[in-house]
């Protein structure tokens, strides 16, 4: 029975009413909300932050020049070697929310113009602050020694030429933290931690591990995108490279 007729029953009536009140209620709130201004902030760049220490001396490394590759924002270091380098925001009077690519934000140290990275990959934007702590971190430098690259079930070793090396900062960066690696896994280092530092050995290794580990990864995915022979050269070492990370 249609409802403007007479005999309809005030029930129907008065349910399609309540339908059609809720719709007009909805229409009205989506209206408001265009006119009120809404604030969003999406976090375009990491704050870093955490300590540097040269595992020959082990004394902190301070003469660093640290700066962000997203916003170009420089750090700070303090007496003990401890550095900061400020994120960046950005904010919109309205934006959904969209999914967001990933990328590899890096950190680049710079000592007397020798280049160091420390790599993470995460989404391009955020609604939360990204904020990377390296904690504290062991390098060899300067590292000029060319790489053995350890095959653990044969104990045979390919070696990866400076040369090499060199081409791509991503696979610099990570054969540094590496070798750093081997060293702290030796017993003559561990008795001259204990001397020097009050915090565990053993985080020190699992935290050098997880950096190197971010290094190696962004290094077989971003080095050498247009040289086909050194990227397969390259991707030859992937195995034998994780093999060993995941011993230590």
């Amino acid at each position: 029975m249609p409802l403007w007729s007479k005999d309809a029953p005030k029930s129907m009536v008065a349910n399609y009413r309540r339908k059609l009140a809720r719709v007009f209620f909805l229409f009205f709130i989506v209206a408001l909300a265009g006119c009120i201004p809404m604030i969003r902030t999406e976090y375009i760049a990491p704050k870093w932050t955490g300590q540097i220490i040269n595992i020959q001396s082990l004394k902190a490394m301070k003469q660093l020049t640290l700066v962000d590759s997203t916003s170009n924002n420089k750090g700070t270091v303090d007496k003990s070697g401890k550095f900061v380098v400020l994120g960046e925001s950005q904010s919109f009077d309205f934006k959904l929310p969209a999914a967001s690519a990933m990328k590899y934000f890096t950190l680049e140290l710079d000592l007397s113009g020798e280049k160091l990275l420390f790599a993470r990959k995460a989404p391009i934007t955020s609604v939360e602050p990204l904020e990377f702590d390296l904690k504290t971190v062991f390098i060899i430098w300067p590292n000029s020694s060319p790489f053995l690259v350890k095959t653990i079930a044969n104990e045979q070793h390919q070696k990866m030429s400076k040369k090499f090396i060199e081409e791509c900062k991503y696979l610099k960066s990570a054969v540094t933290l590496t070798e750093s690696l081997r060293l702290m896994n030796q017993p003559l280092f561990e008795n001259k931690v204990r001397a020097t530092f009050t915090f565990s050995l053993d985080d020190m290794v699992k935290n050098q591990k997880k950096w190197a580990i971010e290094l190696w990864e962004a290094a077989f995915e971003m080095c050498f995108k247009n040289k086909y022979e050194n990227r397969r050269k390259l991707r030859g070492f992937y195995n034998p490279i994780f093999d060993e990370l995941r011993s230590f």
